[in-house]
């Protein structure tokens, strides 16, 4: 992959033509990250007043871009879903691991269940392992945590974290 852009043909799991585009945001894309994450938690299944007072948290800012790797997949012009990868790999996992953190993983809505959380991973799997990471640490939202656990995430218990779903994935 290159430091910017990775370009994936549509998987079988993904429902829609063309190819995806993974590339590093930058402060000009925050309006559509933004838009992503607003969009991911709009469907979340708790009250719309959870909904409210939880999205000015999860979005992110300019002054975001300086701790996180932001992963923005285009498909046919549209963004469709974003990772935000932590800059810091020196979190630990289960059995020792070093580890990167992935701080956030939101799809569009309307394009959920088309395989792009997973390309998504991918990418940030494959920047994570070139930073010399043996796995990935995950903050998981209560309503996502099914989604880690079918994507082979594993609850990390830990006596320094009192993060109640944290997850560890091997890559």
């Amino acid at each position: 992959m290159s430091k910017n852009r990775l370009i994936m043909s549509k998987s079988s799991h993904a429902a829609a033509e063309g190819q995806f585009l993974v590339k590093m945001a930058a402060a000009a894309d925050l309006v559509v990250v933004n838009r992503i994450v607003a969009s991911a938690v709009a469907s979340w299944p708790v009250p719309d007043r959870l909904k409210r007072l939880s999205l000015p948290l999860l979005q992110y800012s300019q002054s975001d871009l300086a701790e996180f790797q932001c992963f923005l997949l285009d498909q046919d012009g549209a963004g469709k879903g974003v990772a935000m990868l932590s800059k810091d790999t020196s979190f630990v996992g289960m059995h020792g691991t070093r580890c990167a953190l992935l701080h956030g993983l939101y799809v569009q809505a309307h394009s959920q269940r088309s395989g792009i959380g997973t390309i998504l991973q991918q990418a940030v799997i494959h920047r994570a392992r070139e930073s010399g990471c043996a796995g990935l640490l995950v903050k998981a939202q209560r309503v996502s945590r099914s989604y880690f656990e079918t994507q082979g995430y594993r609850v990390c218990v830990s006596p320094n974290v009192d993060y109640p779903y944290l997850y560890w994935k091997a890559i």
